[in-house]
């Protein structure tokens, strides 16, 4: 727990090579406005078994949504590639006790064109107007375009890198978090925030849809409008009061039930 996310490789990260999730997409997404972010990460990995014909090779992906965009770019069958859904942090799970919320909204960053941080400032001097009191508090690696520096005019903070231990708290006394990304293969910040017991305010786009449906605010990621309203909307109605309920989130992503569903996966593998 409090494991470097930034520079130890050993250990989990945000932009590791955990599963699928960390990769950015394996082909274009659909709408012409989002970025094209393509490696070679899942065709290298996948290929080296599934494609050259390792006997029992099977890919694993954090969503549904995921498991089909491998399926389709890499013209393999439903067998070799299986959806395990990853579990939170009982750093997070144990840290939803009622703090007290505080006027920020949270925000995470690290100079991913597909986390769409571009829109979200200019929406978040739309949502400055109607409530200046708030915050728009940036963690995430540090990098040229995200430094420590806090810029007042528009009420941004950028925190730099938050060490995990420190997260829940961040979460915790947050009025919401702001994470209208354009692609995705899961949103582990959303699992985090909710987890906490903190509202969120994300893009309608297909993998969210599977795995937040009702749990979320829903805004569309290209329309600066829609997410400003959609922040607005959530702070004014008090949604960041809401209560999710851990129990069911935690039975639906649970890293024990992870760690079982790895195990009985290579244990199939011959």
């Amino acid at each position: 727990m409090g494991a470097d996310r930034t520079s130890n490789k050993n250990t989990r990260r945000r932009n590791s090579v955990e599963s699928n999730e960390s990769w950015p997409p394996i082909s274009e997404p659909p709408n012409p406005g989002h970025s094209r972010c393509c490696r070679a990460g899942p065709s290298r990995v996948v290929s080296s078994g599934l494609r050259k014909g390792l006997p029992g090779a099977v890919a694993t992906s954090r969503s549904e949504f995921s498991r089909r965009r491998i399926m389709e770019r890499l013209r393999l069958d439903a067998e070799a590639v299986r959806c395990i859904y990853p579990g939170c942090s009982l750093n997070f799970v144990h840290s939803n006790t009622g703090s007290e919320r505080k006027p920020y909204v949270l925000a995470y960053d690290f100079a991913n064109p597909r986390k769409n941080f571009g829109r979200l400032l200019e929406a978040w001097s739309q949502v400055r107007r109607e409530m200046p009191e708030y915050t728009l508090k940036v963690f995430g690696p540090t990098h040229p375009g995200s430094n420590t520096l806090r810029n007042d005019s528009l009420g941004v903070e950028h925190l730099g890198y938050v060490p995990e231990v420190n997260l829940p708290a961040l979460y915790q006394q947050a009025s919401l978090l702001a994470y209208p990304s354009l692609y995705e293969g899961f949103g582990l910040p959303i699992l985090e925030a909710l987890t906490c017991g903190t509202a969120v305010v994300a893009s309608d786009i297909e993998v969210f849809r599977e795995l937040f449906d009702g749990l979320v605010t829903f805004v569309n990621p290209l329309d600066t409008k829609s997410i400003a309203d959609g922040i607005i909307r959530s702070l004014r109605g008090n949604s960041h009061k809401i209560t999710v309920d851990i129990g069911d989130l935690s039975a639906r992503f649970n890293y024990d039930h992870t760690a079982q569903q790895l195990l009985d996966l290579a244990s199939q593998i011959k």
